[in-house]
């Protein structure tokens, strides 16, 4: 009896070591409804992911799931500086870019690597040779106003609504993280934030510097503002960021690279400078000339491809890029 007791408690321990390793396995942090001791789902095991960043799911004010319902990335490694907002491509997420991610929080931004209503078409496709459309879906997509046949994100799932709730979920759980110094009087304090993205998400984030002047701005593989036959009518208006603020990086392997290269002509932002990665880097466009698969995804995702010590080759452009407009120590 002594000796089946003793394997019964056994059995029983392990049960519940199962049950306990497979809650934290599927654990999620929503903004707002978990205490501040909460952890982020892999952000802790992740092998990119540095000690202090966060890995959470935002809800709407109505206490909601949002729509796309994915996890939003947090980190600062100084309580100053700007933060770094970032927009993902066409159907990834923060999660797909750990690695450049990574380089932004190492290089002494706030960091904010935003889950946005990215999915369906791209924007190319979705708009076509319609020159007015391109405006129509990025603003649907930053605030939820001028929905329309190719976009209609309601408002709680924009950009701007979803930038609002992760400031306040990090502002919750890091109070003197001087997450508060970018708004200003309830509203987003744009002057502080450089914005940042890949493919549509720098579609979206030339669009936001257009209609707001921020600190600087950085396009990775983007923007793709026409599909060959015409660019966004909005990029024939004056913006409110300065064309001196734009830094971008592409691929001459770049599928989408003519596309993006008279996308920059439209925004006025110069000619590009072919380099590679470990050159004296300097300018404001840059372009490698690398035969390579996939080049425009491999720009900045995590399948990005590495050096023989495992560093992604591009690291060099990405710090590059970061430290224009990164605190100065």
């Amino acid at each position: 009896m002594r000796r089946g007791a003793r394997r019964l408690v056994l059995v029983l321990l392990a049960a519940a070591l199962v049950v306990v390793v497979a809650a934290g396995a599927t654990a999620v942090w929503y903004a707002g409804t978990h205490p501040a001791q909460a952890q982020g789902p892999t952000a802790s095991t992740s092998p990119t992911t540095p000690a202090g960043s966060h890995w959470f799911k935002l809800t709407g004010r109505d206490g909601k799931p949002l729509d796309p319902d994915r996890s939003t990335y947090g980190a600062r490694t100084t309580a100053s500086g700007p933060l770094l907002l970032f927009l993902a491509a066409t159907g990834l997420r923060p999660k797909n870019y750990e690695r450049f991610l990574t380089a932004a929080t190492q290089a002494g931004y706030h960091v904010l690597g935003l889950d946005y209503y990215n999915l369906g078409p791209a924007p190319s496709d979705a708009c076509g040779a319609d020159q007015a459309c391109y405006g129509r879906l990025e603003q649907n997509r930053f605030d939820g106003s001028a929905p329309s046949k190719v976009s209609a994100v309601t408002p709680r799932n924009g950009v701007l609504a979803r930038l609002g709730a992760a400031l306040d979920h990090l502002e919750q759980i890091d109070p003197k993280g001087g997450w508060d110094h970018y708004r200003t009087r309830g509203a987003i304090g744009w002057s502080d934030v450089v914005v940042a993205g890949h493919s549509q998400g720098g579609g979206e984030a030339a669009w936001i510097a257009h209609e707001h002047r921020v600190t600087g701005v950085l396009l990775v593989g983007a923007p793709i503002l026409t599909n060959g036959t015409g660019v966004a009518t909005w990029t024939g208006t004056p913006g409110k960021t300065p064309v001196g603020r734009y830094v971008a990086f592409d691929n001459t392997a770049d599928g989408y690279y003519s596309q993006i290269r008279a996308s920059w002509q439209a925004l006025g932002l110069g000619t590009p400078r072919t380099v590679s990665p470990n050159d004296r880097l300097s300018g404001r466009l840059l372009l490698v000339d690398e035969p390579m698969r996939d080049a425009h995804i491999k720009l900045a995702d995590d399948s990005t491809p590495l050096t023989a010590d495992g560093t992604p080759r591009y690291l060099p452009i990405w710090r590059w890029m970061l430290d224009r407009f990164a605190p100065r120590a």
